[in-house]
């Protein structure tokens, strides 16, 4: 059975909080990638700023310092990804992975590029993979230059029209290594970077794939620069594995604080009651009562959180397009208004990791010392990493 792989690259700008570790994770999430590339996570060790969520498989990392630098592999468990080998920069500038998904062979590759000497770089990165020229090879990440100066700078100098071909894009055409967005968009113009400094925006993330994965390709998407200075880049291929799982429902406790949801609620179950109130056994009636108020939950959930994701991509699209016209036009009531629809947005996802800190602070409180699951699953982290 065919199904898409979908594989997303995000420069993360440092995991330095909490909140922010939080919104990146529940932003990753919202993805529903299978594989996931991060940039400057500035981790120094093992433990420190992760990505923590029971979507995560496996998480490889190269360390860079608390303030630079650090990459990160995060395999998903939506994919059955099986790593046979892993070879990870000492500064903390790329991870090299290679395994298999279904029996077809890949070789991952997250890079963080430096600013200067960046041939060199990319050539020693490459030169690392030449013996698997017949995988799958998937290459991506913040490679801190454009592939093309007139058509992935917002505002090119006369220097960038003399000379438009970068270095980066000669040596990936010299690997055969294939811009993945490119493929799909043509000519279009979109950036992934925006500097503050310098009031302009660039592509300089990217995912190439080999030249034998060109007629697997099937979508590349860039999203809007938020929570980071970059925005994510993501990239769909048909593969033939099929990775979908079945979810087990729960009850979302935060629907509970609306009181208009608890008044409809209970209209339902007042309903039910005096329908059978002296038709039917008392057992058969808790039963049906909680069957009803479990489908009651279910909409009530879908409902709240359908407005809330509307109001979220409605956001997310009016910033779109207000980056778009402040490409075009730098003035500053088109600034000032694009800060406040992000401000909004960034209060939003802020609201929502606060509350689900609150949440997992009660869990730890409960049964963090309990014959539990979490107690079982502590032990048996603490079990691997001897």
């Amino acid at each position: 059975m065919s199904s898409k792989l979908k594989i997303v690259t995000l420069n993360v700008r440092g995991l330095g909080t909490i909140c922010k570790t939080k919104r990146i994770g529940n932003l990753l999430k919202k993805e529903q990638a299978h594989i996931i590339y991060l940039q400057e996570t500035h981790q120094k060790r093992g433990g420190l700023n992760e990505i923590k969520a029971n979507w995560i498989k496996d998480y490889e990392k190269a360390y860079g310092s608390s303030k630079s630098r650090g990459v990160a592999v995060i395999i998903t468990n939506k994919c059955n990804f099986e790593i046979k080998s892993v070879k990870k920069d000492d500064e903390g500038r790329y991870i090299i992975i290679e395994g298999e998904i279904g029996g077809d062979k890949y070789v991952l590759v997250n890079v963080y590029a430096p600013n200067e000497n960046q041939g060199e770089f990319y050539e020693k990165i490459l030169g690392e993979i030449k013996n698997w020229q017949q995988h799958f090879v998937i290459v991506g990440g913040d490679f801190n230059m454009p592939m093309d100066r007139m058509k992935d700078k917002s505002n090119p100098t006369v220097k960038d029209k003399n000379n438009n071909i970068t270095e980066l894009n000669r040596i990936m055409n010299k690997w055969g290594l294939k811009d993945s967005w490119r493929l799909l968009k043509g000519d279009e113009r979109k950036y992934t970077y925006y500097s503050a400094v310098h009031k302009t925006y660039t592509r300089i993330d990217y995912l190439f794939i080999s030249k034998n994965m060109v007629d697997k390709l099937f979508n590349s998407e860039i999203g809007i620069i938020r929570i980071s200075d970059h925005a994510i880049v993501n990239l769909e291929i048909i593969n033939k594995q099929d990775y979908e799982q079945t979810r087990r429902w729960r009850l979302n406790s935060n629907i509970l604080n609306y009181e208009e949801i608890i008044r409809r609620i209970g209209a339902n179950w007042q309903e039910i009651w005096d329908i059978n109130d002296n038709n039917v056994s008392r057992n058969i009636l808790w039963d049906t009562m909680k069957a009803v108020a479990r489908g009651l939950c279910i909409k009530e959930t879908y409902n709240l959180k359908k407005r809330q994701e509307e109001r979220k991509n409605k956001l997310e699209k009016d910033i779109e397009k207000l980056e778009k016209q402040y490409i075009i036009k730098r003035t500053t009531q088109i600034y000032n208004e694009l800060r406040a629809k992000k401000e909004e947005l960034d209060k939003i996802e802020i609201d929502e990791v606060q509350k689900n800190l609150i949440y997992l602070k009660r869990e730890f409180f409960e049964y963090s010392n309990k014959n539990s699951k979490m107690l079982a699953r502590a032990a048996q982290k603490k079990k691997n990493e001897k």
